[in-house]
């Protein structure tokens, strides 16, 4: 029997596994998939409407993976963004989980630059300067080289 027809008659009789299921792992969905489609359409629309469709695809992530440390940084900005368009009040709503997710996602990769520059904005949006220093300090440690320093690393 060729190839191709024990392939088909496996179909028939059941025995292969459906397309999204446990036993068939190229079609899982992964955690990178949501995070990759959430950065890829916000840089398509970086607005506040764009930050806004962003955010359920890295939660998306996060419920298959609560530790992926990118869509932490990415769900991260985009509670920084909507916080720096709305009148809040210092550490509160948005700017107050940033600052969580931003310790979230250094606890699931301490050695991402990118989630120490999410720390550094989020505690400088809440006025916590020397934090923020420090939390720049470490990113620098990290990557010498890092272009987003304090108060540039956010996308708005």
């Amino acid at each position: 029997m060729t190839p191709d027809r024990r392939a088909s008659s496996a179909t028939r009789s059941g025995a292969q596994s459906r397309i999204g299921s446990p036993a068939c792992p190229s079609r899982r969905r992964r955690p990178s998939t949501g995070s990759l489609r959430a950065n890829a359409l916000w840089r398509q629309d970086p607005s506040l409407k764009g930050t806004l469709g962003a955010r359920p695809l890295y939660e998306e992530a996060l419920r298959l993976d609560p530790n992926f440390a990118p869509a932490l940084v990415g769900l991260g900005y985009t509670l920084l963004c909507n916080g720096s368009t709305t009148r809040m009040p210092i550490g509160s709503g948005s700017r107050g989980r940033s600052t969580d997710v931003s310790l979230r996602a250094i606890r699931a990769d301490p050695d991402d630059p990118n989630a120490w520059v999410l720390r550094t904005n989020a505690l400088s949006m809440q006025g916590r300067e020397r934090e923020a220093l420090e939390a720049n300090a470490a990113a620098l440690k990290i990557d010498p080289y890092l272009c987003a320093t304090l108060h540039e690393g956010r996308r708005c």
